[in-house]
């Protein structure tokens, strides 16, 4: 399933429009639109608020499972659909870690730092 399927569903099982969940993000209905039919993504910010919004982690909205030290360190990478760098797949991992030890609060800590620094 696609970020933007999801994004639809939990939409929906909210019963918010998309034109209500662009008002609540401040984007427009049309920005809602092209993130459901996968024409774009939405950015950081609006996916944290969207996962709040829809009780759900950041990582049931982006489609990752859970990957244990054990499967990460034998090489398991993140299960997202789309092919992912090493890189990224280690930043994923880092990411699960920090919120798993840490807290979702210290994840959007983080993630609002890095928005600041872009």
């Amino acid at each position: 399933m696609t970020l933007g399927e999801r994004i639809k569903i939990e939409r929906t099982k909210k019963g918010i429009s998309q034109a209500s969940l662009g008002e609540i993000l401040k984007i427009t209905q049309q920005a809602v639109g092209r993130w459901e039919k996968n024409l774009s993504e939405p950015d950081s910010r609006a996916l944290i608020k969207m996962a709040s919004l829809f009780e759900i982690s950041i990582d049931d909205l982006l489609g990752y499972e859970n990957i244990t030290p054990e499967e990460h360190a034998a090489g398991a990478s993140a299960t997202r659909k789309e092919d992912i760098t090493p890189l990224e797949d280690e930043l994923l991992y880092q990411f699960r870690l920090l919120g798993k030890n840490h807290g979702e609060e210290t994840q959007h800590a983080v993630v609002t730092m890095i928005t600041k620094m872009n």
